[in-house]
């Protein structure tokens, strides 16, 4: 007897179409990869979008509640992961940082070094030496570790 038959009367049987096709199509299971990652995020999007949107059966209701439960962590733990190894640079806090403030270029000129210097920063052509992350730090009030990626 193989280990299929020997699991198959354990199977608790489908309550619902939508349930056999997320299951056979999108099992719950750990993200690899960003294509997968995007596959699934929008799966939960769609699925929570018919929710809220229309009228579903309560089989569906539940098999809807039921996928998202498990498979949100997995999207969530793997957003986690590569957020750590992709995290942003002094320059993208920067950028962040101006549009967040609405400020241009010229409006820092003087605590970077001059307006060629913000140009620079921004097109990556330098990096932020310690003196610009100080005054940055000061200017915004955050922290100087904002301004080195993620470890």
């Amino acid at each position: 007897m193989t280990l299929a038959e020997r699991l198959k009367p354990l199977r608790e049987p489908a309550k619902s179409g939508l349930m056999q096709f997320l299951w056979s199509n999108l099992p719950p299971q750990p993200i690899k990869n960003a294509a997968m990652h995007r596959r699934y995020a929008e799966a939960i999007r769609i699925l929570l979008e018919e929710l809220e949107t229309k009228p579903v059966s309560e089989a569906d209701r539940e098999t809807i509640l039921k996928f998202a439960a498990l498979v949100a962590p997995q999207v969530a733990a793997y957003e986690k992961r590569t957020e750590k190894s992709e995290g942003a640079d002094g320059v993208a806090v920067l950028e962040f940082l101006m549009t967040q403030h609405g400020l241009t270029q010229a409006d820092l000129a003087a605590d970077l070094g001059g307006q060629s210097v913000v140009s620079d920063l921004l097109n990556r052509k330098r990096k932020l030496n310690v003196e610009q992350i100080s005054r940055l730090s000061a200017r915004f009030a955050i922290s100087p570790a904002s301004f080195f990626p993620a470890t």
